[in-house]
């Protein structure tokens, strides 16, 4: 078949069945925490669903709108914040879903639900322009959904471009669990040194169970020499230099807000939307400084405590949405970062928090948070031991920024017939 003899199909030719789900109330305690999948929209920043962030329960579901979308039905985020809107991710497993996304079951016999989850997905640009168009709020409709034209090839030739697009997915996907494994073995280590006080002594064996020393501190017991002090007393803590909208150019130096440091810090590759000229970053970096390799950036306004390490990297970011700890004590850079990853850290980050509707962090309350301060010794040690996981960890996004450039110039074309997969390579 050529790319002419491609038929031209609306979305809901080839489903059968196209809708969105519910969420149960929140005020019913016995709704949550139960034992079944529950998808927000905000979880289709994964592109494929293995789990839910909440789960519900049979009283949940039974009182509530909420739909079930089955292993393989594709999904929409019809409505959420910052670059929520438009993501499309397929179930991997049977889940529930919520009023703000969109599922589409696919008539197997017809498409491929793999393809037909790769040619949505490439159209996340089209699919906010689309929602922008039709609404105040900019949201997407099932009408919408259902309305969208699908170019389709035969079952055969679906099933190949899918196959391509799959593979690199799924060499992506090996580094993202790899990721994951690191960052837990990061979490276990600070634990077992900084919190367990489990460190290796001086003959290499566990510090507070061979009988290492410890003393009295405001935070409770800790090894003898090590100290309390404030973060503030670790790092230096501040905003940037503000950055007028009439300043933003069509491009340039990237320029983050809150969404981006979030995305960047959970290692997924970003879309750039807005920059600064060269020439203002130039005048900003000789004047104040501009972000380090190893300097931290916080979330501050919004969705709290999230931290971003620097990578060797330009850019700019916006003031008040986020906090910029720099200028560290020498080794405390990677002791500060998993700090706030880790559960004490987080409960510190909570205890500093003002506002209720808008929830915030001031950088004179963070300059404040107590913290342990280990010895030197100790930490260039933990240095030592820390430095090779973030090594790997930077060389896996790495080499997962190169695999998304290749799917994201390939996945169009393929989608598109301008470049055809050889028929002679389609297994049956």
């Amino acid at each position: 078949m050529s790319f002419n003899e491609w038929k031209c199909v609306k979305v809901k030719d080839i489903a059968e069945i196209i809708f969105s789900g519910g969420t149960p109330s929140t005020k019913k305690e016995e709704f949550w925490n139960g034992k079944i999948n529950w998808l927000s929209s905000g979880e289709t920043r994964n592109k494929f669903i293995y789990n839910t962030e909440k789960k519900i329960t049979q009283e949940g579901v039974d009182n509530s709108s909420t739909k079930l979308a089955k292993k393989k039905d594709i999904v929409i985020a019809s409505a959420g914040q910052g670059f929520t809107r438009g993501q499309t991710s397929m179930c991997l497993i049977d889940t529930y879903i919520n009023q703000s996304l969109i599922c589409i079951r696919a008539k197997k016999d017809v498409i491929d639900p793999y393809y037909l989850f790769y040619n949505i997905s490439s159209r996340y640009a089209e699919l906010r322009q689309i929602s922008d168009g039709h609404s105040i709020r900019g949201s997407l409709t099932t009408k919408i959904i259902s309305d969208l034209n699908i170019s389709l090839p035969t079952i055969k030739e679906q099933k190949s471009i899918a196959k391509v697009i799959s593979d690199l997915d799924e060499k992506i996907e090996t580094n993202n669990k790899i990721n994951k494994t690191l960052e837990e073995m990061a979490q276990a280590i600070f634990k077992q040194w900084f919190v367990d006080f489990e460190f290796p002594n001086e003959e290499g064996k566990p510090y507070k169970s061979s009988g290492g020393e410890m003393v009295e501190s405001e935070l409770g017991m800790i090894p003898k020499r090590w100290k309390i002090s404030e973060l503030g007393d670790i790092c230096d803590i501040s905003s940037s230099k503000r950055i007028f909208m009439k300043e933003y150019v069509d491009e340039g130096v990237p320029f983050f807000r809150s969404k981006e440091i979030i995305e960047k810090s959970r290692g997924n590759s970003i879309t750039t939307e807005l920059f600064i000229s060269r020439d203002k970053y130039d005048e900003i970096k000789i004047k104040f400084g501009v972000p380090l390799k190893n300097d931290i950036l916080l979330t501050s306004v919004g969705t709290l405590g999230i931290p971003y390490l620097v990578e060797d990297e330009e850019f700019y970011f916006k003031d008040g949405n986020l906090t910029w700890l720099k200028d560290f004590k020498q080794y405390f850079n990677f002791y500060v970062y998993y700090f706030l990853t880790s559960r004490i850290g987080k409960k510190s980050i909570d205890e500093i928090t003002i506002g209720s509707t808008q929830k915030a962090l001031t950088i004179s309350s963070l300059k404040k948070i107590k913290i342990i301060k280990p010895i030197n010794e100790t930490m260039k040690q933990y240095n030592k031991v820390i430095e090779s996981i973030i090594k790997q960890t930077k060389v896996n996004i790495k080499e997962n920024e190169k695999l998304i450039s290749i799917r994201d110039t390939l996945l169009p074309k393929l989608m598109s017939g301008e470049i055809r997969v050889p028929l002679s390579s389609i297994k049956n």
